[in-house]
């Protein structure tokens, strides 16, 4: 028998029986076929295929041409290119029941762009394959019988890129069981068409007695629902069913199954409905009925049966909040048997070294259907970190089912790994400097007089113990610092600053595929005194291997490092399709990113106007006095990250950290934390967006051991601390102790409450699984929102002890006497005429230590006092600024900023739009922006995501998006009067500051004046030419003739009604007097920032 399948799409990736041509191209694939006993590995199994690749093998990942179960059950087969370290060659696997290898492979590596006829096999005892005409074989023994293996072929899996042609399968005919009953696993697959319509009723597709039975229900008409019910301790509900509009002829993929604890349906691949059904059930010895006569007809039919030794081993926790190294702990877990009743076994549990585990062998004696076992055992890990559990269900030499765990063990006494605690040893040695002003790579950059320009050498070095790659202050670097650094622990490497003035910058031009900073595997090294801004990813040190690390990132800031969330979700057009910089690191938009390093400290470092400030995971990592805040990034802005375990958060304030994102925001996002202490943290001001969550802290899943101690939530849109789980074990062992809540929940999101723990009533107990202790905590709460609701049925193992309620805010703080954060605004943005300015700010506690600096300009900045709250300061050039204050009270510190703007002698300022609060556009309004809402779908449904237009005023920018228009503007209100007279004595130009990131060569400012009609004229406009798709600011000086009073101005993007398709950020708009004429015929008369 022959079986050729196609690639044609009924939806998802569910592919039909027509044709046997694929195309394999980014965003497609794999394509799934409907689970068939016709695909089952046996003895003739043959598989066909013409095979061309567009690209190489990939470094570590493979290429699957086919694929048929998971690599670890018996009767999966694959076939594919191994990855270039295993040789690039095209292998087929087969797993008759003792393992997936050996494989058997072909002698040459693929070629990108060449065709491959290729065949490969299973007779029974040699796997085959050939390639070109060429075979190769490998023994491979196993069953005369076919060796099921439930799920739908999958064709084009992993890296590859190319095409398929004349894909076939052929083998001895497989006859599905028509007898199977149920248990726990079985699923159910079929085509079904209609050959009439149904009347109004139930319309049998399988059934069996008292068992199973999967129907199409309608109350008339096209529409209707496909359902599926198991029987289970007597009864048939709830059953779980997928809507579905009826069409005469058409085939339905249907795929039903019962695992237990669950029975889902999806019709044609799309959405998996599910509900909770657990129980005993009924085994029955009737014939499966299927079909019914003029109306169902049933194709494709495959039964796949359930283990009969269904067991689930987990829901571990320890007994003790917070193992310490050095003491045994008590560590408890559940078995539930979800398939038949079982005898004989026994649970035998190992621990990795000197690890000792007791009880090592538990007998079980016989476990009934639909049942639980409890368990429990001491762990004595010694003085070791972790203990590596592995516990195994056996019965004689068999295992049934093995699970590990880890736990993990705090050091008695805490590290200090603050600055006036620790600092790693450095005795400088070799150093390259670099100066993007006035170095030269021709030099050897071993001193400030030989420095290098760029940072292009740095790919012939190693930077050893103690030697050090130094960046000069003042300058500005618009490409990606990539170095290998392999310090040592009696002597760290170092990348820094030199020389005076502002920290250096790694200024890129707000590219989504852009990197500001990348080191790979390093070990040893300090990176501190940086500035990393305006790209897809700000710094990422990135450890492949977990278990080696040890980096230090101190004084950083990163501003401005936008775009990566979900695919596409960012609603920036030209950045459409972009996926971000290549090689292992971060695929989303992080401030700074440390991945799993071991011993990481991140501290005295700032993020503002990112998607997520930063993300830290590994073992071993602190993260000490971190400023995050104000990170307004439309449609991919969730929150920071943090998923290391045996982990330290102190001193940290999270203020606005998160604003927009379609899966929702909050202060911090925690996953997989095995031992982590958050403490004297706050989180505030995290605001109403409309996204889910919008809250503190997310104990998003798994993890265990995480206490939250002396820290502070305050004015939060939603919950302070939500448990949640959805999809994944919810965290265990969470303890949250003497801390303050004050009135959050603004929004009355989940709970609403302070504390929430998610839960749904089909949540499964592996998932709704948490437990913890809140105590001695004070709280004022919003009316109508409670302090703690638990949602869940099963996570009842919470505990509630001695928490305070206020009525004011003022009782809360006398009662938790914690040291807040400084309160430091500064003043408006100055316009100035000369090189001096006086800037001012208030501050709300007098004892702070405080600091000026610059942090953007053309030139370097000097304050007279830069420790005073008032202070002059001198800037050497025209051009634009921008500084910040730092009010430190030694724990917590914050910064504000303000810009400074030089402007040459004797012109004067009338009116200025600068953009600089978040969320306010000062009155501007877009329009005709030609940029919609987009829902951007995923296979998983869960990583779907929405896609919002960009308009907002953010990151001292008003940001507008346009797509294809030719009317996209922005205007002031027609209701309010400018109170601007243009006139030869007081208005005669505009500077626009901005990024023109669009293809609009020439834009146009139009004008109403208060005694004019409102219609638009374009006698009372001026064109200028712009920069297209620009990599950074720019200036641009518009005359503006002697009009008279205006009453409203618009900015057109396009001058002459092209179409426009980009982003303009625009950072002021300025009218004023020149001194000096505009030549209206040049093009910018202002240099770029900072060249």
């Amino acid at each position: 028998m022959i079986l050729s399948f196609s690639a044609i799409l009924l939806a998802a990736s569910l592919v039909a029986p027509d044709t046997n041509e694929f195309r394999l191209d980014e965003g497609t694939g794999p394509y799934v076929f409907l689970d068939s006993h016709r695909h089952d590995l046996r003895p003739g199994l043959r598989i066909s295929s013409r095979v061309k690749f567009d690209v190489s093998a990939n470094e570590k990942g493979s290429m699957t041409i086919v694929q048929k179960g998971d690599y670890s059950k018996s009767g999966c087969y694959a076939q594919r290119v191994d990855p270039k370290i295993e040789g690039s060659r095209i292998s087929f696997f087969v797993n008759t029941g003792d393992g997936i290898e050996p494989r058997v492979s072909s002698s040459e590596p693929v070629e990108a762009g060449r065709w491959y006829d290729v065949d490969a096999g299973w007779d029974g005892t040699n796997a085959w394959l050939t390639v070109d005409g060429k075979t190769f074989r490998k023994n491979k023994t196993g069953s005369i019988n076919p060796i099921p293996c439930a799920g739908g072929l999958k064709v084009g899996l992993g890296f590859i890129r190319g095409a398929i042609s004349r894909f076939s399968i052929r083998g001895p005919e497989c006859i599905s069981p028509l007898n199977l009953s149920i248990s726990a696993g079985m699923r159910i697959s079929c085509n079904v068409k209609f050959l009439s319509e149904p009347r109004m009723g139930s319309w049998t597709i399988a059934h069996k007695k008292r068992e199973y039975w999967l129907r199409y229900t309608t109350n008339g008409g096209k529409k209707g629902r496909f359902e599926f019910f198991v029987y289970l301790d007597g009864g048939w509900e709830p059953c779980i069913s997928s809507p579905c509009r009826l069409e005469l002829g058409r085939s339905y993929a249907i795929e039903a199954g019962w695992d237990g604890e669950f029975s889902t349906i999806s019709v044609d691949g799309g959405r998996v409905y599910r509900a909770m059904r657990g129980g005993r059930a009924n085994r029955d010895s009737g014939k499966l009925a299927v079909g019914s006569d003029g109306v169902i007809e049933v194709n494709d039919l495959c039964l796949r049966g359930g283990d009969s030794e269904a067991v689930k081993i987990g829901e571990f926790r320890t007994r003790e909040f917070m193992p310490r190294i050095g003491k045994p702990v008590h560590l408890v877990g559940v078995l539930r048997n979800l398939g038949m009743s079982l005898s004989g076994f026994e649970l035998v549990a190992t621990g990795d070294g000197d690890v000792k585990v007791t009880p090592s062998r538990i007998p079980l004696g016989t476990i009934a259907e639909a049942s639980s076992v409890p368990l429990e055992w001491k762990v004595d890990a010694g003085t070791a970190g972790s203990a590596a559990l592995v516990f195994s269900l056996v019965r004689g030499k068999k295992k049934v089912a093995t699970v590990s765990k880890t736990v993990v063990f705090m050091p008695e006494k805490e590290p200090d790994m603050s600055a006036g605690a620790w600092n790693p040893p450095i005795k400088p040695g070799r150093t390259y400097y670099i100066d993007s002003a006035m170095g030269r790579d021709s030099a050897d950059g071993l001193s400030d007089s030989t420095a290098w320009r760029t940072f292009g050498n740095l790919a012939k070095i190693i930077l050893g113990p103690g030697e050090r790659v130094l960046l000069k202050r003042g300058c500005v670097f618009n490409e990606e610092l990539h170095v290998m650094v392999r310090g040592s622990a009696e002597n760290w490497a170092e990348i820094g600053a030199y020389g005076e003035g502002m920290r250096p910058q790694i200024r890129r031009n707000r590219d989504i595929n852009e990197r500001c900073a990348f080191l790979l595997d390093p070990e040893y090294v300090v990176v501190r005194d940086l500035v990393f801004c305006n790209a897809g990813v700000g710094f990422s040190a990135v450890r492949r291997n977990e278990g080696r690390g040890h980096i230090l990132v101190e004084r950083c800031l990163s501003h401005h490092i936008e775009g990566l969330y979900r695919f596409d979700s960012h609603g920036i057009p030209e950045w459409m399709g972009a996926k971000g910089p290549t090689a292992p690191g971060a695929i989303r938009s992080y401030g700074i990113h440390i991945g799993r390093a071991k011993n990481a400290v991140l501290r005295d470092c700032e993020m503002y106007q990112c998607s997520s400030g930063f993300a830290v995971s590994g073992k071993d990592t602190f993260v000490s006095r971190v400023f995050c805040h104000d990170n307004y990034a439309h449609n991919t802005s969730p929150h920071p990250f943090n998923t290391a375990s045996r982990s330290w958060m102190t001193d940290c304030v999270f203020d606005a950290s998160g604003w927009h994102a379609s899966a929702g925001t909050m202060g911090i996002m925690l996953s997989s934390n095995n031992g982590l202490v958050i403490r004297g943290c706050h989180f505030l001001n995290q605001p109403d967006s409309g996204s889910p969550d919008q809250g503190g802290i997310d104990f998003e899943n798994d993890g265990e051991n995480c206490l939250i101690e002396e820290c502070t939530f305050r004015n939060n849109a939603g919950a302070a601390i939500e448990v949640l789980g959805l999809v994944s074990p919810q965290t265990r062992n969470v303890h949250i102790r003497r801390c303050r809540f004050d009135r959050n929940n603004t929004s009355r999101k989940n709970g609403p409450s302070e504390i929430q723990v998610w839960g749904e009533s089909d949540a499964p107990r592996s998932v709704a699984c948490s437990n913890g202790l809140i105590e001695d905590n004070g709280y004022v709460l919003v009316p109508g929102v409670d302090f703690y609701v638990n949602r869940s049925p099963s996570s009842n193992d919470w505990s509630l002890a001695g928490n305070r309620s206020f009525d004011f805010p003022e009782e809360l703080n006398r009662a938790y006497p914690f040291e807040d954060p400084p309160e430091v605004s500064v003043c408006p943005e100055v316009w100035i005429d000369s090189f001096e300015a006086a800037l001012f700010a208030n501050v709300d506690d007098p004892r702070v230590k405080l600091s000026w600096e610059q942090t953007e300009g053309p030139a370097n900045v000097k304050f007279i006092d830069s420790h005073s709250l008032n202070t002059k300061a001198q800037f050497p050039v025209i051009g634009d600024y921008r500084v910040q204050l730092k009010a430190d009270n030694g724990k917590l510190w914050r910064t504000d900023r303000t810009a400074v703007h030089v402007i040459p002698k004797g012109d004067r300022t009338f009116k200025v739009w600068d953009f600089s609060k978040n969320l306010d556009s000062q009155g501007w309004k877009s329009e005709n922006t030609g940029v919609e809402y987009r829902f951007i779908p995923n296979e998983k449904s869960i990583w779907s995501s929405k896609s919002y237009p960009v308009y907002m005023a953010c990151g001292d920018y008003l940001v507008v998006t346009m797509n294809n228009s030719s009317q996209a503007g922005i205007s002031t209100p027609d209701e309010v009067s400018l109170g601007v007279t243009c006139s030869d004595s007081r208005v005669n130009a505009m500077r626009i500051k901005m990024q023109n990131h669009t293809n609009s060569g020439r834009m146009r400012i139009w004008w109403q004046l208060n005694e004019s009609a409102p219609a638009w004229s374009k006698r009372n406009s001026v064109a200028f030419d712009v920069y297209a798709m620009d990599s950074d600011d720019r200036v641009y000086e518009i005359k503006m003739p002697p009009c008279g009073q205006i009453k409203q101005l618009r900015l057109s993007f396009s001058a002459d009604g092209e179409c426009v398709t980009g982003t303009c950020r625009i950072d002021y708009i300025w009218l004023g007097k020149m001194f000096c004429e505009v030549d209206d015929s040049s093009l910018d008369v202002s240099a770029k920032l900072n060249d």
